[in-house]
């Protein structure tokens, strides 16, 4: 299991998520950033399990949630780099990396 960081601009976007979906339902933020936590501790314990999406950044998805979590792969580390909606700009690659 590798130690999960979370980029500061990845933590607040996840943060709006959450306000977002409180905002449209009570409870639905919540359990988002539920499904969020489970995903990023999937990612730590098995940090090769999703798809390489660009030169190292591997994308998961958010159970329930059609959120992704974009994240690169180090020797000592996994970086999460953004939380997107695919609704929403789809990231730059070589500004994530």
């Amino acid at each position: 299991m590798l130690p999960v960081e979370i980029r500061s601009s990845a933590f607040d976007e996840a943060e709006e998520a959450h306000e977002y979906l409180q905002h449209q339902q009570d409870g639905l933020g919540w359990r988002f950033t539920e499904m969020l936590n489970l995903t990023i501790r999937r990612i730590g314990a098995f940090p090769e399990s999703s798809a390489e999406m660009y030169r190292g950044i591997r994308c998961a998805l958010v159970p329930k949630f059609r959120y992704r979590v974009f994240y690169r792969v180090e020797s000592t580390r996994v970086v999460v780099l953004a939380v997107r909606h695919p609704s929403r700009e789809q990231p730059d690659w070589s500004s994530l990396g």
